[in-house]
């Protein structure tokens, strides 16, 4: 496969003009994409537009595999540039799209921001986010509504769950692998967060109609309370967290 991984994934991490953790850097799987691929269309034809005319933008930029990946599908309109997003927002110069989609870091805060620049700048999106960031209580916060009304919000959830590139490091002699994000001994169960706002209620109706689950590949929940248990069950406190890696150091020998 030349050093890469498939559908064309770098072997290699390159230079980037912001300081990040290696651990931040995963190229997101092109079935990811194609489990959300008709729910974009939906949206697309609610816009009066088809797939190659529908602009998504994703602000965080790994190597630009998620940029090939949605041509690949069709979407001929992708904004996924190298890139400071936070410059960009801070200087006013997000560029205009239709949909955002991104799978943003998950250290530090960018969950927290991603998730707060989607709400308010009022336009469709789907993330792809750790499943415990629907118990964070900034996202509960986020998704009140001042006057009342919430933006709507469901889940993609995969089966399997999705595996992601990272990238080699070539400096350190580090090949590029598939792997599942892990967090405190861990790993962490992605999915889709979707909120159309206007649109939402039909793009999901046409979803279910059309039974566009990929043959049980993906399941769609239209509210936190159904999801898995082993999603909406909260994550124990730090010593709690402590002992279970602990635990499962001592049983990794």
């Amino acid at each position: 496969r030349d050093g890469v991984g498939s559908g064309g994934d770098p072997a290699v991490l390159s230079d980037k003009p912001w300081e990040s953790p290696d651990e931040d850097h995963c190229e997101t799987p092109k079935v990811a994409y194609e489990h959300i691929a008709p729910i974009l269309d939906c949206l697309g034809r609610r816009l009066g537009k088809k797939r190659h005319d529908l602009r998504l933008y994703d602000p965080f930029f790994c190597e630009g595999t998620a940029k090939k990946h949605l041509e690949f599908l069709g979407f001929a309109k992708v904004h996924n540039e190298k890139e400071d997003f936070y410059e960009k927002l801070r200087l006013g110069e997000i560029p205009e799209h239709d949909v955002l989609v991104t799978n943003p870091p998950f250290s530090g805060k960018h969950c927290e921001q991603t998730v707060r620049f989607a709400v308010r700048s009022g336009k469709p999106f789907a993330l792809l986010l750790p499943s415990f960031v629907q118990k964070k209580k900034y996202f509960s916060d986020i998704f009140k509504a001042p006057h009342g009304r919430s933006p709507p919000v469901a889940f993609v959830v995969p089966n399997p769950a999705y595996r992601f590139w990272s990238p080699g490091r070539a400096d350190r002699g580090i090949k590029g692998v598939f792997t599942q994000p892990v967090a405190f001994g861990k790993p962490l169960e992605c999915i889709w967060f979707l909120c159309l706002f206007d649109h939402h209620k039909k793009c999901l109706k046409s979803w279910r109609k059309n039974d566009t689950g990929k043959g049980g590949a993906c399941r769609l929940f239209t509210d936190a309370a159904e999801l898995p248990q082993t999603f909406t069950k909260k994550r124990g406190n730090p010593r709690q967290r402590a002992k279970a890696r602990k635990l499962l150091a001592e049983a990794r020998g």
